[in-house]
């Protein structure tokens, strides 16, 4: 069973950052992970080693943490989203923790944060879709999604 759905990138409104939505490829954008890994933060110009944002966990590889943000777990170690101290939780699937920085999205692999020049981009996270009946859509819905998964009994093929 793997995780076909992709969370968005969150981003706070007018204070220069954006979120990229769920990918319809498996690789996270923004920095983001590939081949079910998690995303990593990247940043052009000057470097600030206290960046305040996490980057979205995959399906194996955890989201890279910010000095006071987590990165989201992947969905081998729980998928939690990531933390931190002012309550910037990433959602559940892996989304990385925000703080003055938007976190990114977990998936099937994770999406990574870019910081350039100020103006912040959460990465949204990669899909891995290969069912009888795949439906690609990038930024279908706006807010919390619905995963359903479906256990077929290997006796009745």
């Amino acid at each position: 069973m793997l995780p076909e759905e992709a969370g968005g990138g969150g981003a706070k409104r007018g204070r220069n950052h954006e979120g990229d939505p769920g990918q319809i490829t498996e690789e996270g954008s923004q920095s983001g992970g590939s081949n079910g890994k998690g995303g990593t933060i990247h940043r052009i110009g000057s470097f600030l080693i206290s960046f305040r944002a996490g980057a979205g966990g995959g399906l194996i590889g955890d989201g890279e943490n910010g000095k006071i943000t987590e990165g989201g777990k992947s969905f081998v170690n729980g998928g939690e989203g990531g933390n931190s101290n002012s309550g910037g939780l990433g959602g559940f699937g892996g989304g990385g923790g925000g703080f003055r920085f938007p976190g990114a999205g977990g998936g099937y692999s994770g999406g990574g944060v870019l910081e350039n020049q100020g103006q912040t981009i959460a990465g949204g996270g990669g899909s891995f879709n290969n069912g009888g009946n795949p439906i690609k859509k990038e930024g279908a819905k706006e807010g919390d999604v619905k995963v359903i998964i479906t256990l077929v009994d290997s006796e009745l093929q």
